[in-house]
Parts: structure tokens; C-alpha cells; sequence
């Protein structure tokens, strides 16, 4: 962000009218340097490998934010409709602000047996999770981790009341939404995610710092900075067979 707007001067600069996105509108997205702004760069802790900081510098980072947006507080249910890269950070930090219990819905096994692993109570998503998370105590924030108008549905069936729903995942999809049986009644919230702050990466360092954070067991696959490799996991990506995540490291 420019570092003056009103965006930038209140911590949310990625609202910046003339930002510039790194990979989008500024080249460097895969490359080994690239130049930006000191006030874009995060101190990396020691014992945080490269690989991490690249992870925790775009997932988790939003996955705290999501949480954030979603006003987790101590003892609340959290349940993630999606566990993915995302949705594996999200396990660990909701448990980290205080989260009583958490829900993981997917319909990968091995995913779920790694949500399960990291404390989560797994949901097969392709049967009914809204009403297995109800029938288990029900969901206080809900975060849809996919971008489907079909997980967002689940994410807002699956809240109690005063409970609030986060959509993180992008998608065309239009979600129906009835303002008096969805949000008035059991007064009911259904809020957007972009991305992350400055501030929300800076404190998952210090979190990391404490080692009360990692994902370091999240980093299925390296591979080389080189065409086809990458091309290769960006295939495995849309074809739903990747890794949790994947780090491309330059030779």
C-alpha cells in the first residue's frame, strides 16, 4: 500500500486504491528476489524455516484473520468448512485464541485423519456436516474454506445462536441468504475475509517464536523453480491431488 491513505494508516492496506500486489501487479510471484516496500517485510524468526515463513505468509496468515473477523473468543466452538492449507493453520491457531472445541469438515480422509491429529473433531462433508456440528453442540464461528456456495451454506446451518459466519473461500457461486430465517432470527452474522494484515503476519511470528505455532509438519512436497515441476503441482492442485502444501525452493 501507498502508507498514507486511510487504509494503510489504520492496518488495512491491502484496501490500498493504489497497492500493488506482489505476482499481480508487481513481477516477483516465483522469483528467487524481488524488491518491495520495508514497510511489506515481516522479521522471520530463527527457528522458522523458509518454507514455513512462505506458508505462514499466505494461509495462515489469513486463517488468523479469518478467526479475527469472526470474533473467536476463549471457549467458543470454531467449525472450518474446508482443511486444507488453510484450513490446518486454522485448527491450530483457533485452538491457540481459546477455542473449546473444533470442527473440521472435509471430504478427503487423509485430511481429516491430519485435522483429527492436530485436535479437531473430523466431519465427513459428504454426508450432512451442518447436522452432525448441531447435533454435536453447533458452531459459534463457521469459516468456509473452499469457495462454494454449497460450504457457505453449511457454514451458516451449522451456527448457534449469535453465532458468526466467515467467507474466506473465492467463488462465482451466488449464496441465497434469508435475512430473517439465516441472520434476524438468533441473530445471526454472515461476514466477508480478504486476505490478511500486516499486523496478523507480524503476530503469527511471535507466535512461532513462542512455539505455540508451526506448520512445519504441513509441507507435504519441495520441489525445484523450475517449468515443469511447478507446472506439475499447479495440475495436481486443480485436479484436487496435491499436497496440504507444496514449497517451491530456487536452486
Amino acid at each position: 500500500g501507498c502508507g498514507t491513505c486511510r487504509y494503510c494508516v489504520s492496518g488495512q492496506e491491502r484496501f490500498c486504491a493504489t497497492g500493488e500486489m506482489v505476482g499481480k501487479d508487481r513481477d516477483g510471484g516465483y522469483a528467487e528476489y524481488v524488491t518491495v516496500p520495508e514497510r511489506n517485510t515481516v522479521h522471520v524468526p530463527s527457528m522458522v524455516s523458509d518454507g514455513a515463513a512462505a506458508i505462514m505468509g499466505c494461509s495462515s496468515a489469513t486463517s488468523l484473520h479469518a478467526l479475527r473477523k469472526g470474533r473467536l473468543s476463549k471457549g467458543e466452538s470454531v467449525a472450518l468448512v474446508g482443511v486444507g492449507g488453510l484450513g490446518m493453520s486454522a485448527i491450530q491457531l483457533a485452538f491457540l485464541l481459546g477455542a473449546s472445541r473444533v470442527y473440521a469438515v472435509d471430504i478427503d480422509a487423509s485430511k481429516l485423519a491430519t485435522a483429527a491429529d492436530l485436535g479437531a473433531d473430523p466431519i465427513d462433508g459428504r454426508t450432512d456436516p451442518a447436522d452432525a456440528i448441531r447435533r454435536a453442540g453447533g458452531a459459534d464461528v463457521a469459516i468456509e474454506l473452499i469457495g462454494s456456495a454449497r460450504s457457505m451454506r453449511t457454514c451458516l446451518d451449522s451456527l448457534n445462536p449469535l453465532g458468526r459466519a466467515v467467507a474466506v473461500g473465492l467463488t462465482p457461486d451466488v449464496l441465497s441468504v434469508g435475512p430473517y430465517t439465516d441472520l434476524v432470527t438468533g441473530e445471526r452474522e454472515l461476514v466477508g475475509c480478504s486476505d490478511h494484515t500486516a499486523q496478523d503476519l507480524q503476530d503469527l511470528m511471535g507466535f512461532a517464536a513462542a512455539g505455540d505455532f508451526s506448520v512445519e509438519a504441513l509441507i507435504g512436497a519441495t520441489v525445484a523453480l523450475d517449468e515443469q515441476p511447478v507446472n506439475a503441482v499447479l495440475d495436481s492442485l486443480a485436479a484436487g491431488t496435491a499436497p496440504v502444501r507444496t514449497v517451491i525452493v530456487p536452486d
